[in-house]
């Protein structure tokens, strides 16, 4: 692409304006290391005509790209240049950038380009795992989002814990909710990373359907770290096989106008289904509301009209937002069936 596209570029190079002559419009700074910090090139021009030109203004496409330049004026015939500073810093591979010279009393502004392939810097420990739960632990995320897990089932996810001081540190992690398991090491060495398994054991006889907040607990040698915070969705076990109970709301989207500190939204919930639609569990929002009691049975072909209440007694609550009201549910295709409130 650059050998068709900049030979062009050089081409237009001497057709700017009847004043000002450019020697070149392009320059590649070919590989570059990002770490080795910001690069410059020079870009010369000639005053060919019989007035003194001066540069109004240059513009640059980013903010990575600076520029200095003469703001005296330019003799007819002298010349002049432009110096075009590059910083690669949090950039990486094929990096183009536009720099606009405009002059004093000329219509056109010249364009002029740059560009560079930039090797980026290696992560260190520390930007790799940013989050901190104390001064020598990190992780990429304190919050794990679990997703949906069917009750009577095991899952697991793994977190990726580093150490990233120089020495070792003794951890110990533990859980309140008796459905989590964590297999953990007693201690990592300094600038290593470790991973810790976390794993819910939902039994089948507990079909306690519906959210899960949990927080691991963090101890690095003997004092209290920040937490792991977990929210999970544990749902239903059903089968798509022979009849099964369907989910159908008028509406899942309600709007509310911002000035409103109070407002009830009528909502009918259908059963579409050829078997009866159990609610198992609602999780209302901060300052959202479905006015229907966990564990409502709908059967096949009927429906239950209720409303969402939403209040918001301040003013900071009246800002722009939304929330989410989350149904739990027995229909296969919509186990958690989510409703939006939005102001």
């Amino acid at each position: 692409m650059k050998k068709i596209i900049f030979p062009l570029l050089m081409a237009c190079s001497m057709v700017c304006n009847a004043q000002v002559v450019f020697d070149s419009t392009y320059f590649d700074f070919g590989t570059i290391h990002e770490g080795d910090g910001p690069v410059s090139t020079v870009f010369r021009f000639r005053n060919i005509s019989s007035d003194t030109v001066f540069i109004q203004s240059i513009a640059t496409s980013c903010g990575c790209t600076t520029t200095q330049h003469n703001n005296a004026g330019i003799a007819p015939g002298a010349k002049d240049s432009v110096r075009v500073n590059f910083d690669p810093s949090g950039l990486s591979l094929d990096v183009y950038r536009y720099i606009y010279v405009c002059f004093r009393n000329i219509d056109d502004c010249q364009e002029l380009m740059i560009c560079a392939n930039i090797e980026p810097s290696p992560l260190t420990m520390r930007q790799i795992y940013p989050i901190r739960l104390s001064d020598s632990i990190g992780v990429t995320n304190r919050q794990i989002d679990w997703n949906y897990i069917t009750y009577g089932t095991q899952s697991s996810k793994t977190v990726m814990i580093a150490n990233i001081s120089n020495t070792l540190s003794r951890i110990d992690l533990s859980a309140a909710n008796p459905e989590i398991d964590i297999d953990a090491p007693a201690a990592i060495k300094g600038n290593q990373v470790e991973p810790v398994v976390i794993t819910y054991n939902i039994p089948t006889t507990t079909q306690r359907i519906g959210p899960r907040h949990d927080t691991v607990n963090v101890l690095i040698d003997g004092i209290q770290a920040r937490p792991l915070v977990i929210d999970a969705h544990v749902t239903d076990n059903v089968s798509m096989e022979g009849d099964y109970a369907s989910i159908h709301c008028s509406q899942t989207d309600f709007n509310v106008s911002s000035w409103k500190k109070k407002v009830k939204m009528p909502v009918t919930i259908t059963n579409v289904g050829n078997a009866p639609l159990v609610i198992h569990h609602i999780e209302n929002d901060t300052h959202s509301q479905l006015e229907l009691k966990d564990g409502q049975v709908i059967y096949p072909g009927h429906f239950v009209q209720t409303n969402v209440r939403v209040v918001r007694s301040t003013r900071a609550d009246r800002k722009q937002g939304y929330e989410f009201i989350h149904l739990y549910t027995n229909a296969p295709m919509r186990l958690v069936y989510q409703l939006r409130v939005v102001w």
